[in-house]
């Protein structure tokens, strides 16, 4: 094995070996190392570590390196919580410190503000940023998985030279790192025993229909790095067998009241591609199996629902596009704050319930502290209504006469979103199903909206499209309120916002333990 050693005339090439000393992470969770002039990105590196890794990519200023070795640990370093951490790629700091996860997430946010926001370091120092403000939970705190399914080899044998019957059917669970390939998840960290009782018992519904001879296929998403371009399976709709995509488990915290018992609420979506109607029975079977034997092992604690639906769509997103069949509860609620709200499979919910209460009591002390009692607050990305219905509800305790508009593309989120105003008795709000990407042009629709004096954003992670922040600068409210899941679209965005908005308040939320991601609250005033 050749190991080149740092020496700036030596002209380094792919699949060299080189030894790292780990400095840094950077956004996405990667290590950062600096060899030659060079910067080199290596994924599960640590800061301080002392690392051999092989090159895989090179640019003219900067690398990848696939990690090797650790030559030296770093003395953050800690046990990782799950069995399946390295394989899995649900996890990447597992063996990171937690107070140096808060650490780095608050390095990482400043590094995206400077390096793409372009703020200044006299402008970060202005904000006085803190740590992130800790998970209350960092064991089972998600309310929600997304689970895929994958092909199996059917090459392989058990300990006795027997073919495994196990490997002859879809794999489920979570995708390895750097790989369409699933991890079969026994043990997560992440989500309550009920989820690993939920996966448990999908794999003996597909190790039984394999055994009645059905065959069950995955959709395998091939990716050609050479072309960078992707395959997807070829299908007829119409005469196809269904191929499985994603098991979607939700678990919100809220236990139901009922005369009978306190009720845990889990709601279990299968999606696969379309089909043909005859194999609609085997998908439903998977259904009843998980009613009856939760019905049996948790009794009247537990109302749980299902939903079998199809996806045509070839992004790999776990989302169905239309429900084939459901029985059970398929409603379900969450109490933020002091806020009930109700929702479905289709509606975007925070994963973390714990830290999502202080996220909005923080959103409603920042927005409470600046405004005036007869306040206007726009909220562009209201889904079923978080915010606005916090905002909406703080302000009436306070018997103020502020006005609240919520504006979301989703049908089914507004339906809930007025649904959740009606059940929160609640009305100084006004809901619009609207793309709020192209709404604001449309100045007469938008006539009969009071003008803001605050406007609230909670985009997706893509962030908002440079045409919505020209459009809030004709706009001109005094202050934007945005919350972002990824620093890098939110600094890119706030600096398309610089030109007449200054950057007076800024706080990173740790919604994802054991993970890069963050989550983060900025606040924008209007310059004068």
């Amino acid at each position: 094995m050749n190991i080149t050693t740092e020496n700036k005339t030596t002209t380094l090439q792919i699949n060299d070996m080189i030894e790292l000393d780990i400095t840094a992470l950077a956004v996405g969770g990667r290590g950062v190392a600096r060899y030659n002039g060079m910067v080199f990105f290596v994924e599960q590196a640590l800061p301080g570590q002392k690392v051999l890794a092989k090159i895989t990519v090179l640019k003219p200023r900067m690398g990848e390196a696939e990690l090797m070795q650790v030559i030296k640990p770093s003395q953050h370093e800690s046990a990782p919580l799950c069995k399946h951490f390295g394989a899995c790629g649900g996890c990447d700091w597992q063996t990171l410190e937690y107070n140096q996860q808060l650490f780095w997430k608050k390095q990482i946010f400043i590094d995206c503000l400077t390096r793409i926001g372009k703020y200044t370091n006299q402008e970060i120092d202005k904000l006085n940023l803190q740590l992130p403000l800790a998970s209350p939970k960092r064991e089972f705190f998600r309310n929600k998985m997304e689970f895929a399914f994958s092909e199996a080899s059917n090459n392989t044998q058990n300990e006795q030279g027997e073919q495994d019957e196990k490997k002859s059917r879809p794999l489920v669970g979570l995708k390895q790192r750097f790989s369409h390939n699933v991890e079969e998840i026994t043990d997560c960290k992440l989500q309550t025993p009920l989820t690993m009782r939920i996966l448990e018992l999908t794999r003996e519904w597909l190790d039984e229909e394999v055994k009645k001879g059905h065959r069950l296929n995955a959709w395998v998403e091939n990716f050609d790095k050479k072309n960078n371009s992707k395959h997807y399976p070829k299908q007829d709709h119409a005469k196809a067998q269904a191929l499985l995509r994603h098991l979607v488990v939700r678990e919100p915290e809220l236990c139901l009241q009922t005369e009978q018992a306190e009720q845990k609420q889990c709601l279990v979506e299968l999606i696969t591609t379309p089909f043909h109607l005859r194999e609609a029975s085997l998908f439903k079977r998977l259904g009843l199996k998980l009613l009856n034997v939760l019905a049996q092992e948790y009794g009247d604690s537990l109302s749980f629902g299902f939903i079998h639906s199809v996806r045509a769509d070839k992004a790999s997103v776990a989302q169905g596009e239309k429900i084939v069949q459901s029985f059970g509860t398929l409603l379900l609620k969450e109490k933020l704050g002091d806020i009930t709200l109700q929702f479905d499979a289709r509606s975007f919910m925070q994963t973390n319930t714990g830290l999502s209460n202080l996220l909005i009591n923080k959103a409603k002390d920042l927005c409470l502290d600046l405004l005036p009692s007869s306040a206007v607050i726009w909220d562009l990305y209201c889904g079923v209504g978080t915010f606005a219905l916090s905002f909406a509800q703080a302000f009436q305790e306070k018997n103020c006469s502020c006005e609240i508009f919520g504006m979301e593309l989703a049908p089914a989120s507004i339906f809930h979103a007025k649904e959740n105003a009606k059940n929160n008795n609640l009305d100084n709000c006004t809901f619009l199903q609207a793309n709020a990407e192209t709404t604001l042009k449309n100045k007469k629709l938008l006539s009969s909206w009071t003008k803001p004096d605050l406007v609230f954003l909670d985009p997706p992670r893509t962030g908002i499209k440079e045409s919505l922040c020209q459009e809030l600068l004709q706009l001109a409210p005094q202050y934007i309120c945005c919350v972002s899941c990824y620093p890098a679209t939110l600094a890119r965005d706030l600096n398309h916002l610089k030109s007449k908005y200054t950057l007076v308040s800024a706080e990173v939320f740790d919604m994802f333990p054991h993970s890069s991601h963050l989550e983060s609250l900025v606040l924008l005033k209007r310059k004068i």
